[in-house]
């Protein structure tokens, strides 16, 4: 390699601008392959926690009020029921079925916002025993969740 350049050959000021141009290429090469990825990926991060903040103070808020369960209206709780508040909470039920006691839905891809407004729904307005509740969230921060319902 020392052929090819003729490093020894060269005028000290060439020298410098070789040098230079090598490390600003490198320079160019840590930033581009990484810094910018970690950057990247530390803004994502953030964006998340941020998500995750202010789901998780959805929910503390929300929780105390879906224990209330106080009912508009004497309601017995079914399946019509269930698909009547699904559809005013723009809901698609992914699943529902029912048991001899209760029904098991499961619901996927929802905001938290409108899923806990769902929720409370179905407890203040139909009636409905909420007995269990698995609620994950996605990639996407999308919740989805399997509830039992009585």
């Amino acid at each position: 390699m020392n052929n090819f350049i003729k490093w020894n050959q060269r005028e000290l000021s060439e020298k410098v601008i070789i040098s230079l141009t090598a490390v600003m290429a490198l320079g160019f090469i840590i930033y581009i392959f990484a810094y910018n990825p970690i950057r990247k990926l530390n803004i994502e991060a953030n964006l998340q926690v941020s998500k995750a903040i202010s789901d998780y103070e959805l929910v503390t808020n929300a929780v105390p009020k879906l224990s209330e369960g106080t009912l508009e209206k004497e309601v017995i709780f079914n399946r019509d029921i269930l698909i009547q508040i699904a559809r005013e909470n723009s809901i698609n039920l992914s699943r529902i079925n029912p048991t001899k006691e209760s029904l098991v839905i499961w619901v996927d891809n929802v905001e938290t916002i409108k899923m806990y407004e769902f929720i409370q729904s179905l407890i203040n307005v139909g009636g409905a025993n909420l007995t269990r509740a698995s609620i994950s969230i996605n990639d996407n921060s999308l919740l989805s969740a399997q509830l039992t319902l009585r």
